[in-house]
């Protein structure tokens, strides 16, 4: 519960720090919550809300994206339940560079497995649209070089 508090409390004290649908929800400026209000969504979202690192989904098991948690769609359709604040788009950063290497590596070797590079380039343009809405400077994955 305490960390569900610290997640939430930085959303609303840090709004420009975060992406995704679920900021996007509110009206009005969302620091503008009194503890009342601040503490009657703390209870409504205990429970409903599920986290891989590279984002939080406050849908949960109502999902309507049947909890694809790989978040790459959720980030692709800005979900409106999920929100990716700053450590998690660093996540998303690193995890850029490692699918990057990946598939260099796949290209060297000869050997695409199309299922996989499918999944592999949706994760890439996932990172950088998370990127790009926290200002991380990113160089551009280039389908040419495949």
């Amino acid at each position: 519960m305490d960390s569900h508090k610290a997640y939430l409390r930085d959303m609303f004290d840090h709004p420009e720090e975060q992406s995704g649908g679920f900021m996007k929800a509110f009206e009005g400026d969302p620091k503008v919550l009194t503890d009342e209000q601040f503490e009657r969504l703390v209870k409504e979202t205990r429970g409903a809300n599920k986290s891989t690192g590279f984002g939080r989904c406050f849908a949960g098991f109502k999902c309507r994206m049947a909890h694809l948690f790989e978040p790459s769609s959720c980030v692709g359709l800005d979900c409106e339940n999920l929100n990716i604040n700053q450590n998690e788009a660093l996540r998303w950063q690193e995890r850029h560079n490692r699918i990057g290497h990946k598939i260099q590596q796949m290209k060297e070797l000869g050997f695409y497995n199309q299922n996989t590079l499918a999944r592999e380039l949706s994760d890439i343009r996932a990172a950088e649209k998370v990127m790009r809405d926290h200002n991380i400077e990113f160089e551009q994955f280039n389908l040419g070089a495949l």
